[in-house]
């Protein structure tokens, strides 16, 4: 969702030179930690600390999206749209994915990519250059194929495809250099906008995707910049929302995405050796289709709204 992102005057006004704001405490809280892992010389990419990352991100992410229809329902509440509209749309959607990853995902996996590449980019509105906040994303899912070509390369050739993988592999190597240094300008572009907090989280997410094994940079990113901004924004979109109803929708949500998940991979017999980790993407990527829809009609409705 990007409720916040579509103000980007707002968004884009100069909060001084803080280096750090509470909002910000997870992503240097648990980069810090997987930092000091390595210096310590603990093992990032062993079965368990895959496992563990890839705990992480689902649930440290899930919940971000999980709010979704909670958004929709406010809208709903306010006379701006049908809440079944936008629950049959999550309900059409994530159908579609489902079927197109059982089917051919060969096919999914690319445009999962690509998608997620632009969804990413939408987090980075604070640069206020569209084909720089692009770069941004492009370079938060190309940097780690190029960084960790093998562990990478194994995780894509499990969920869509030996080929697949390799094709994608060699976009990756040829598109991370040039996008790595867009996102490098993004640095640039925020500490000259007095925006040293954001430009402090960006640089270091790009240290993490090339140093940390790959699992462990993107769960950093996705679970500590990303789900948070989202999260904050779903604050903005249910003023007054309690704690209660907070722990009530992103726990109850959750788990019923984590069901679905249960009750869909098992159809995809490409999963069944590889283990957790492609499945965990493979129901991130499944998840992430109504997400992405119904975080469009939302904003949508929102302008409408205002």
């Amino acid at each position: 969702m990007n409720i916040a992102a579509a103000d980007r005057e707002r968004i884009a006004r100069p909060v001084g030179r803080r280096l750090f704001r509470p909002a910000n405490a997870p992503f240097w809280i648990m980069g810090s930690a997987l930092g000091a892992a390595l210096l310590a010389g603990i093992r990032l990419d062993t079965p368990i600390a895959s496992l563990a990352a890839a705990i992480v991100f689902l649930l440290g992410g899930l919940p971000h999206g999980a709010f979704d229809l909670a958004v929709a329902r406010r809208f709903a509440r306010s006379g701006s749209a049908s809440y079944a509209h936008s629950a049959a749309l999550y309900a059409l959607v994530l159908g579609v994915a489902a079927i197109a990853w059982t089917l051919a995902p060969h096919v999914a996996l690319p445009i999962f990519l690509v998608l997620a590449a632009l969804h990413f980019a939408a987090d980075w509105s604070t640069v206020g250059e569209r084909f720089v906040e692009t770069g941004v994303g492009v370079a938060l899912v190309a940097l780690p194929i190029a960084a960790h070509p093998i562990a990478v390369g194994d995780i894509f050739a499990a969920m869509g495809g030996v080929d697949t993988a390799a094709s994608i592999g060699r976009g990756g190597m040829v598109i991370a250099p040039v996008a790595t240094l867009v996102a490098m300008i993004g640095v640039v572009i925020l500490i000259e906008r007095d925006r040293w907090s954001d430009a402090a989280q960006l640089g270091g997410s790009l240290v993490a995707m090339l140093l940390l094994p790959p699992l462990w940079g993107f769960a950093l990113y996705f679970t500590c910049v990303h789900s948070v901004r989202h999260l904050r924004e779903i604050g903005e979109a249910l003023p007054g929302a309690g704690r209660a109803m907070w722990l009530r929708t992103g726990t109850g949500l959750t788990l019923a995405a984590l069901a679905i998940g249960y009750a869909l991979l098992p159809a995809m017999r490409h999963l069944a050796a590889p283990g957790f980790v492609p499945a965990a993407f493979v129901l991130l990527a499944i998840l992430f289709m109504p997400h992405l829809i119904l975080s469009a009609r939302i904003d949508a409705l929102r302008r409408r709204a205002a």
